[in-house]
């Protein structure tokens, strides 16, 4: 299988360069979409934030791909997502709104999806998943158009173009998904599967600047410089290119290892700037991740298996941050979260550590406790 991968440096958000670099991939990869064929937009729009936070998708390179679309002759565009959390109108329009796609969507009247309507996708040759629930416009008909971003994360290490497809999962139905596969190499697997089902004709990630530490949505902005682009071919070899850029090994994330296993993930066949992919430029993994100690414990890794409930990672609140909004007891797939006194509290004894708490949290206020150990031999 070919997989081929569009990289191209991108150094600032400035129309010219973002405009070019999305031209360049679109005649890089040959890509062709017929006119009449309607075409969603999947941006990653976790959280209601400004884009200056490096969470999600940037409007402009959005913007681009729409003027892109719109030169291209495409007629029937539609912008569509769901983030983590409730799952309404308003709450949509407020999403598109504060990220700054609903703005750049209006200069070629693009919609905004904001209605809350599901389907059922079913593919029989998936592995763990065969059925998911899926936002109603990603159809199987659609040419859908994956646009990441290039960010760590804390359950799955590295969020890019398969974990981005989480989001055609409506609202607090993800939740259910993390209940039933808790462990990352299940949430792994049935992410690859939803990736299958969805089947994604391209894929763009945006990672001019990404997001280090502890993403998706609580780490710091940190500049890459590069946008990359692939069809649904390269989708996977996209991620692993992705995650040699930003120094994380490859084996130590999940989808990506999984992609592999299933034959899903060869070699990228780098076009654009091949010198490019050589560019290391190391993000802070997130506290979650900072210390793999069983994969690299030798005969003692057995032990810290067996330990690790313990000496896991977790989430916290931080009590002084939390203004009592709920959305981290709204999102919880295991009801481990209650409010006492306008302040979160988690149980730990229920407590599955997905992490969804952490990632919806508007005022950061989860934070990841990190066993004292791993620090101390992390140094």
């Amino acid at each position: 299988m070919t997989a081929k991968v569009s990289l191209l440096p991108t150094k600032s958000y400035d129309w010219p360069l973002v405009r070019d670099a999305v031209a360049e991939h679109f005649s890089l990869l040959e890509v062709s979409i017929a006119p009449d064929r309607p075409v969603v937009l999947k941006p990653n729009l976790i959280l209601r934030c400004g884009p200056e936070r490096a969470a999600t998708f940037h409007p402009m390179v959005l913007e681009a791909v729409l003027a892109q679309l719109r030169d291209m002759g495409v007629k029937n565009i539609a912008v569509a997502e769901s983030p983590g959390g409730p799952f309404t109108p308003g709450l949509l329009k407020a999403l598109f709104d504060k990220t700054g796609v609903a703005k750049a969507a209006a200069k070629y009247h693009v919609p905004c999806i904001t209605e809350t309507q599901g389907i059922q996708r079913h593919r029989t040759e998936n592995l763990l998943c065969r059925t998911f629930d899926i936002i109603a416009p990603v159809t199987e008909d659609v040419f859908l158009i994956d646009l990441c971003k290039v960010k760590t994360h804390c359950m799955m290490t590295f969020s890019g173009g398969v974990k981005n497809l989480f989001g055609c999962v409506p609202g607090l139905l993800k939740p259910q998904l993390h209940y039933r596969f808790p462990e990352e190499e299940q949430f792994a697997a049935m992410l690859v599967d939803l990736a299958e089902t969805l089947h994604p004709d391209l894929v763009i990630a945006d990672g001019v600047i990404g997001m280090e530490g502890d993403g998706p949505t609580a780490g710091n902005p940190c500049p890459l410089g590069i946008t990359a682009a692939a069809p649904y071919e390269g989708l996977y070899a996209l991620d692993l290119l992705l995650c040699r850029m930003i120094g994380l090994e490859p084996a130590r994330v999940p989808t990506v290892m999984e992609s592999k296993r299933r034959g899903l993930c060869p070699e990228p066949v780098i076009l654009g700037n091949r010198t490019l992919a050589q560019t290391v430029t190391p993000f802070r993994r997130p506290r979650s991740k900072t210390l793999d100690f069983a994969a690299s414990a030798g005969i003692l890794g057995p032990l810290v298996r067996w330990a690790k409930p313990w000496l896991a990672s977790r989430p916290y609140i931080q009590k002084k941050s939390c203004i009592g909004c709920g959305q981290c007891a709204g999102t919880c797939p295991a009801d481990a979260i209650i409010l006492q006194n306008r302040k979160a509290e988690i149980d730990p004894k229920k407590c599955i550590r997905c992490f969804c708490c952490h990632e919806m949290c508007p005022e950061r206020a989860v934070q990841v406790w990190e066993p004292p150990f791993f620090r101390w031999f992390s140094k």
